[in-house]
């Protein structure tokens, strides 16, 4: 080894943190102490076993690890870190006696990422060092972006399939849902109801004590119907004061049970905590009739059922009979 010698330029260092592994005591040594000398945490062990027990216990940014050593050798290390999903990013440098050609590419395809020569150059490991750090640093980064990305996207694809006021799913994508459901109870022979609810007198609730109280009423609905109906129901605000449920795997008579306990549960809510005068009832119409041809007819049909449970005096459920 030749002593370190300053190159004319130097070359910023990208400092991190640096697990040796070298069955060599003075090897160790001497790679530790240039490495801390440029600002490095450096770890130093002197097997494959104490690698990787090292290595569990704390993730080092980087590996410089030998070849030739007792019990595992670094090849062997290096396949167990890049088949383990914790650590196979870590960028692993052999730096080893071991020159021949077969001895490098075989290290390039266990998952090195560079290979340094015994006796080294000082400058030269510095230099692979740094290089590999910083593309491992820039890697993390757009890791990161990624996944950031991916956080934005997911929150943007939420968004854009839930009604803002209410926190339930939107019209669009319940008549995609819908549609999907329908086609699988036709392939399956399985039922399929449906149902919309309509706010009782909802215009007048926002004449007489405002808007703002009429939107806390639509919120209401909204938690009341998510805290009543079964996890595989799927519930959204269809427009304005009305709300629609699909009940997928039950007929008529349990789709009108279900939508039942709905309704009373929204009778039963305290209203008066918004307004002494308040009280809020909801109508509801339901249609299993999956020989209606397709998910749209089924939805009309349970509004002409809506519309027959507000004439026959509201705060009930109506069904083919």
């Amino acid at each position: 080894m030749h002593e370190l010698e300053q190159p004319p330029c130097a070359i910023p260092t990208v400092q991190g943190n640096i697990l040796l592994v070298d069955d060599n005591l003075v090897n160790l040594r001497v790679l530790s102490q240039l490495l801390v000398r440029e600002g490095h945490k450096v770890r130093p062990v002197n097997s494959g076993e104490q690698a990787l027990k090292a290595i569990a216990a704390h993730r080092p940014d980087l590996i410089l690890l030998d070849i030739r050593m007792p019990n595992l050798d670094g090849y062997e290390v290096c396949q167990r870190l890049k088949a383990d999903r914790r650590s196979q990013s870590i960028p692993i440098i052999f730096i080893s006696a071991a020159n021949a050609v077969h001895d490098k590419v075989k290290g390039f395809e266990v998952g090195g990422v560079d290979y340094i020569a015994k006796p080294f150059q000082e400058l030269e490991v510095l230099a692979r060092v740094n290089t590999h750090l910083q593309i491992y640093r820039l890697q993390q980064a757009l890791n990161q972006k990624i996944l950031d990305l991916e956080k934005a996207n997911a929150k943007i694809t939420e968004l854009s399939i839930r009604d803002e006021l209410t926190g339930l799913f939107n019209r669009r994508h319940f008549n995609g849902q819908m549609s999907q459901l329908f086609e699988q109870a036709q392939r399956y022979r399985s039922p399929l109801s449906v149902a919309i609810g309509d706010v009782d007198f909802f215009k007048r609730i926002n004449d007489r004590f405002s808007h703002a109280v009429g939107d806390r009423v639509l919120k209401g609905v909204a938690q009341i119907l998510q805290k009543n109906l079964r996890s595989s129901d799927l519930c959204a605000r269809y427009g304005g004061e009305e709300f629609v449920i699909a009940l997928p795997g039950i007929g008529s008579a349990d789709a009108v049970a279900a939508c039942n306990k709905v309704r009373q549960a929204i009778e039963q809510a305290p209203w008066p905590k918004i307004h002494p005068e308040l009280s809020v009832t909801l109508s509801i119409g339901v249609s299993d009739h999956l020989a209606l041809g397709d998910y749209e007819a089924m939805i009309a049909e349970a509004d002409r059922y809506l519309y027959a449970a507000k004439h026959g005096g509201r705060n009930r459920v109506c069904a083919a009979s």
